[in-house]
């Protein structure tokens, strides 16, 4: 600071010995908006009367730190125009041409340092009358903008539009147009949040907002978002304006929009008003009428769609009650309660109003109240005026009861909606009860005059109208599909079923019933009487027109369960075969039990049929045990659901392999109580019986065959002359059955299970039953050991399946803590001549006996995902010796091969076939990979994987051995000679911001789909190549809604006859583009992906606040605004790395997404799928590239419906 104020000090010092001292700036030392330097005139750039901006030169002069620099303005006399910009440091031609200073580009750039305008005084500028677009927009003006000097009649649009500085505006008594003058555009104080007042020169200081009598357009969006918070705005709209562009108004402060232009029927005076003229955002909002001719003038002729302006709309009128000299001014269509304020055009609600006391009241009539009657509708204290009367009477008359409605549980009435079930063996409801003197139920049958009833239910759940139950139970639930899109189920139920905990709703979740009362009246139609509100608060306004009343009904209900255990039957596995307690060949079921919150199991005694008494209390909370009085059965997963008439269809024996369900038997005849004898459920879970393969079930269970041998602790008592394997494991080994301490390992003493369990190895063949299968299977094997570099000799092997097993407990699978010795005896081929050979065993590691094995194809690609690992071995006299560790957890145990070859070096030669390779296919959630898992594939072929996203996502990444290939549909490997992975990554679709939001629809064509990007001449898209500077440029003038522009801008290189001279020019006129510099445009070169997102973002509104998401964005960044803005918008993602890459050139192919993004266009695909013969297609373009759907979005105009966000196309254009 010290060295910047030296320096304009000795500047001014010289300066005093040169020449008069008003030439230099006075005032603060505009280093901060709070002490801004005076811009003195000849700081300023004034030709003609017009003026341009600060003068390059002095602020060259004034500037030697380049600093950052704050000025305020006093506007001189002489000017009449201030340029679009003026205000700020944004470049234009214009600015360039005449000497003023920009920021941006152009020979006077001066991007060494900003400047900012904080205060412009106006008091000197009498013969100012126009200020163009955008001339103070986003500056940090302050204060009051004070126009009441000047000769205003045109504020063109964005003038002031982010000013959020600004708390006042006092607009000239001349003024005409706010924005463009057919309302087109606006947005002169858009955005200008901190205003208190918009007044004229002649209001009272008093006055909130008034417009000057002259004026007679307002452009579209012209207040929007303006004022401060907590203001209550009322406008009046002076008969003057003609012109009104769409949601002029658009702000919440704003209450009361007081219409003075009057209608004239079917000869409309507003034919300059847009039907969205009058939109706020605010769901009380008043837009008063004169009358009813111009109420019905705006309705007719303009025809509003918005709800929130139709229900807004109003006009007084005065009701006259009954012969009495009673007259009171009222709104129509608006509550009843509405009073105006004296001496002004504005309106308050009285919530005091009482109507005017009944005289002469006829005899009262079952059924019916008497009460002031407007026509056919009863007027209430609190209700609403709706006639068409044109002078208006309100009558004493019968007028229709409303029911009574009162909470219900079981049919009894409660005291308010907080509800409780208590939940037993009996049915139980929930709902209301509504009663009627008419009702059949209550008067009994008239034929003359009765009501009736039918309910609507919502299950309110999560913050929206569609719980869980609208899906599960659709013939008594209703629906919504969206924003105002209803779809009621009417039914006859006054109450709903309560069943379990799950139909428990506790704040914020709720049950809404809709009642809808109807009265039929001597035999004739049904006729709508009554209709209770519903409680939507989703839909911007009150859409619920057939509603009688405001009354909503909405109730929360609390679910009591009973006292409830739990029991859950325990996963086990086995081999077909063995003894058990049941003395059967299943394994012995096993149980965890545990109580609810309710109920403990200390406090539970179970009583079996015949009377015996089990007390719970020696059961820790889940513990698993055996339960001697559940009776177990097994029923395969097939039959599951098949019930016999006894209730299971359980299976004789574990014959079969497959998955059983492991259930209970006898539970409904046990009685299970509290030891105070409150009745107690049983929730029970069945488990899963996974029974494996044997090669021989049949002769297994018959015990005609022999597959496996009891473990032995001493090699000496090794025997394996019966040619079964043995197995040897140290004495004091622990076993687990299933690889699970807590299981126990049983025995069939039913006295004391853990006495007498046997544990033994199954020593049995391959899988397949029948030879030919084996011997399938054995040459897959063969097969995968090769590929693994363990290569066997044809006819010099054989392979078996080993596991340890639970003899003694249905052949359950077991595993060990201790090393395993085995003894796998000589094949006869070689049992004479054992000492001649070398053996080695291969063990094919993670290929379990799984019954789902039954198929080629699933059998090659576990085989092929297995493991094979080379085991050292050694001969003895009982046979091959090995060692496997053991492996408490999971078992070390599945398909082993023992190999032979001479000694003497005879054949070592493999079995042949064909050599396959593994692809590993995996998809992140979010979507799928087709085919999935380990998929085998023969070597030297191709093999295709599709990728696709499921709804609400979207491909972020497809890695290929973990290197990204892109968002691409679908991806070929080929000529396949190795492993390799394939992994699809998604994201979420982050949602799209409305153009009509981010302001993009005021200046680009989203409502029309047509196609904005086109081809290369040799009838290619190119979608990798870099976007130019001319092609974004012809891009987005084609998407201009208003392409006739006065030109005001040209470039040196930009010859006139160039096919994207006029994009060029046009939007650089608007102030879109800029030049590079030198009045150079550089049309040829590559725009980067920063400079195009601020291209874009130059359509939108910027976003105040927010972050980009992006690891190499950051706030210092020049482009991090229209980056963050952008990002917030849904209108670009980044890469998969969480990166943006900014300083990369942008492809065509992320162009259409990003513009798609901005216009919200997403093309139909099941349209685009089902018509590609018909849309422009490009060679370069595949189906399965990641951008198809983009571009065919951008490349055919097409007419299309929405529904819910979706588009769907209807037709090509």
């Amino acid at each position: 600071m010290k060295k910047r104020l030296t320096a304009i000090l000795l500047t001014l010092a010289l300066v005093l010995s040169l020449g008069p001292v008003s030439v230099w700036a006075v005032g603060g030392s505009g280093l901060s908006p709070d002490d801004p330097m005076a811009v003195p005139e000849e700081g300023m750039v004034i030709n003609g009367g017009t003026y341009y901006g600060i003068s390059y030169e002095w602020f060259k002069g004034i500037n030697p730190n380049k600093d950052t620099m704050y000025f305020s303005i006093i506007l001189p006399e002489n000017v009449t125009t201030v340029i679009a910009n003026g205000f700020r440091d944004s470049w234009s031609s214009e600015k360039e041409n005449n000497g003023a200073a920009t920021y941006y580009s152009g020979s006077r750039k001066t991007d060494w340092a900003h400047y900012n305008v904080v205060t412009i005084d106006f008091s000197e500028a009498a013969n100012l009358t126009t200020i163009k677009s955008q001339a103070a927009m986003g500056a940090p003006l302050t204060g009051v903008l004070d126009l009441s000097k000047t000769q205003v009649q045109t504020i063109e649009k964005s003038a002031f539009s982010g000013c959020t500085g600004l708390t006042g505006v006092i607009l000239p008594d001349t003024l005409e147009v706010l924005g463009a003058a057919d309302g087109s555009s606006g947005s002169v104080f858009n955005g200008c949040s901190g205003l208190e007042f918009v007044r004229t020169a002649n209001s009272e200081e008093s006055t909130v907002f008034e417009l000057p009598g002259s004026l007679k357009a307002i452009g579209k969006q012209a207040f929007k978002d303006a004022f401060s918070a907590g203001m209550d705005v009322k406008v009046v709209i002076p008969k003057s304006v003609e012109t009104i562009g769409s949601e002029a108004f658009y702000s919440g402060r704003i209450s009361q929009i007081v219409v003075k232009r009057q209608g004239d029927g079917w000869d409309s005076n507003y034919t300059g008003y847009d039907s969205k003229a009058f939109f706020t955002g605010n769901s009380n909002l008043l837009i008063l009428f004169n009358d009813n001719t111009s109420y019905q003038d705006y309705r007719l002729n303009r025809r509003p769609t918005s709800s929130s302006i139709i229900n807004a709309m109003t006009h007084p009128l005065t009701i006259r009650f009954g012969d009495t000299d009673i007259q009171q001014e009222k709104l129509n269509y608006q509550s009843i309660q509405y009073i105006r304020i004296e001496g002004t055009d504005f309106w308050e609600k009285d919530t005091a109003y009482t109507l005017p006391t009944l005289d002469n009241t006829p005899d009262e009539k079952l059924g019916y109240d008497i009460q002031w009657m407007l026509g056919s509708s009863a007027l209430t204290n609190t209700g609403k005026v709706d006639t068409n009367q044109t002078n208006p009477q309100a009558k004493v008359s019968y007028s229709l009861q409303n029911p009574t409605v009162q909470f219900s549980v079981d049919g009894v009435a409660q005291a308010n909606g907080n509800l409780t079930v208590e939940l037993d063996d009996q049915e139980h409801t929930a709902g209301v009860l509504v009663s009627h003197p008419l009702l059949l139920e209550e008067q009994g049958s008239k034929d003359d005059e009765y009501v009736y009833f039918q309910y609507c239910w919502w299950d309110e759940y999560g913050q929206t109208p569609n719980g869980p139950r609208s899906i599960a139970e659709p013939d008594i639930f209703s629906n919504s599909e969206g924003s105002g899109i209803l779809n009621r189920v009417k039914t006859e139920r006054s109450e709903i079923p309560i069943e379990s905990k799950d139909h428990e709703r506790i704040s914020p979740n709720q049950y809404m019933v809709e009642i809808y009362g109807y009265i039929v009246r001597n035999g004739g139609e049904p006729k709508l009487f009554y209709k209770s509100h519903y409680n939507f608060i989703d839909f911007g306004s009150d859409n619920d027109y057939e509603a009688t009343v405001t009354n909503s009904y909405v109730f929360q209900v609390t679910v009591i369960e009973p006292k409830t255990i739990t029991i859950e039957s325990q996963d086990i596995t086995a081999y077909t075969g063995g003894d058990s307690i049941n003395d059967d060949s299943f394994p012995t079921a096993r149980y965890k039990v545990t109580g609810a919150e309710n109920v403990t199991l200390d406090e539970i005694v179970v009583t079996d049929k015949a009377g015996v008494k089990y007390a719970l209390s020696d059961i820790e909370e889940g513990e698993i045990v055996l339960l001697p009085w559940l009776e177990e059965g097994f029923v395969p997963k097939a039959e599951a659901n098949a019930l016999s008439d006894d209730g299971f269809d359980t299976a004789d024996d574990d014959r079969e392999a497959g998955l059983y369900d492991i259930v209970a038997t006898n539970l409904n005849e046990l009685t299970v109580k509290t030891k105070d004898g409150d009745p107690v459920d049983i929730d029970f879970y069945p488990g899963t019986l996974t029974v494996r393969n044997v090669s021989d079930p049949d002769k297994v269970l018959d015990n005609t065959v022999d597959i496996a041998q009891p473990v032995v602790h001493s090699e000496d008592d090794v025997d394996t002359d019966d040619g079964i394997a043995m197995a040897v494991i140290p004495d004091g080994a622990h076993f687990y059955t299933n690889g699970q301490e807590d299981l126990g390992v049983l025995g069939t003493d039913t006295t004391d299970p853990d006495a007498n369990p046997q544990i033994a190895l199954l020593f049995d063949d391959i899988l397949e039953r029948d030879a030919a299968a084996q011997a399938d299977t054995q040459a897959l094997l063969a097969e995968r050991a090769a590929e693994t570099g363990h290569a066997l000799t044809e006819n010099q092997y054989e392979f078996k399946y080993l596991d340890l097993i639970n003899e003694y407990d249905g052949n359950a699978w077991v595993s060990t803590d201790q090393d395993i010795t085995i003894f796998w005896p000589y094949p006869e081929a070689v049992k004479s001549s054992y000492n001649d050979y070398t053996f080695s065993v291969l063990h094919f590691e993670g290929l379990h006996r799984e019954y789902q094995i039954d198929t080629a194809e699933d059998m090659e690609n576990l085989i092929d995902a297995s493991n094979v690992v080379s085991i050292s071995a050694a001969k003895t006299d009982k046979g091959v010796k090995f060692s496997l560790s053991g492996d408490a957890a999971n078992g070390s145990f599945s398909p082993f091969a023992l190999a032979w070859t001479k000694e003497s070096g005879g054949s070592s030669g493999g079995g042949g076939g064909t050599t396959r390779y593994t692809i590993t296919a995996s998809a992140e959630d979010g979507g799928s990979i087709s085919p999935s898992g380990s998929v085998r594939v023969a070597r030297g072929s191709d093999k295709t994987f599709t990728i696709r996203a499921d709804s609400g996502y979207e491909i972020a990444d497809v890695l290929v051995d973990g290197e990204s290939v892109g968002a691409v549909r679908s991806y070929t490997f080929e000529n396949v000679r190795e492993k390799h992975t394939i992994q699809a990554q998604f994201g979420a679709v982050k949602p799209v911001a409305d153009p009509d939001h981010t302001g993009v629809s005021n200046w680009l064509n989203a409502e029309d789909h047509m196609a904005y990007l086109t081809g290369y001449p040799d009838g290619t898209f190119g979608p990798n190549r870099s976007m130019t500077r001319a092609e974004v440029a012809q891009m987005f003038y084609a998407l201009l809604l208003d392409q006739d522009v006065k030109l005001t801008v040209s470039f040196s290189d930009v010859p006139t006859e160039a096919w994207y001279a006029k994009a060029v020019n046009t939007l650089a006129s608007l102030g879109m583009v800029d030049g590079v510099g030198g009045g150079r445009f550089d049309p040829d070169r590559a725009i980067t992906r920063a400079e195009f997102t601020t291209i874009a973002m130059g359509f939108a509104h910027r976003v105040s606040e927010g972050e980009a998401g992006f690891s190499d964005v950051s706030e210092s960044d020049w482009f991090y605004p229209y980056v963050m803005s952008a990002s917030q918008y849904g209108w670009i993602g980044g890469y998969s790395d969480g990166t943006f890459r900014p300083n990369n050139t942008i492809t065509r192919s992320e162009v259409t997404t990003i513009v798609n993004n901005m216009l919200a266009r997403a093309a139909d695909k099941d349209y685009v799928d089902a018509h590609a013969d018909s849309l422009r297609q490009f060679p370069d373009v595949a189906e399965g590239y990641w951008g198809y759907y983009q571009i065919m979005e951008a490349v055919n105009s097409h007419n299309y419906t929405k529904s819910d966000g979706m588009e769907d196309w209807t037709r090509l254009k």
